[in-house]
């Protein structure tokens, strides 16, 4: 992924995820980045623990919440509805 796209996600989802903040601090660059290395890897939670030093189930709740921000947000913009 280009740095360019990163930041055009990132711009989209931003202020949505530092709305979200409550007991992790952990700004919306860092949220994106881990959500993405996430889904393009494949790797097991416990695996992104190990790499971003960050709890399981903080990293499960931080993907989870990033994943639904992408869906509500982009998906209008990027996946058209069906034709016949």
């Amino acid at each position: 992924m280009s740095i360019t796209t990163f930041y055009y996600i990132l711009s989209h989802l931003s202020d949505d995820l530092k709305a979200r903040r409550t007991h992790v601090s952990l700004p919306p660059e860092e949220a994106v980045a881990v959500t993405l290395r996430y889904l393009a890897t494949g790797s097991t939670l416990s695996d992104m623990y190990y790499n971003y030093r960050i709890g399981v189930a903080t990293l499960s709740q931080i993907i989870r919440h990033v994943c639904q921000k992408i869906w509500i947000l982009l998906r209008h913009r990027h996946l058209p509805k069906p034709t016949e």
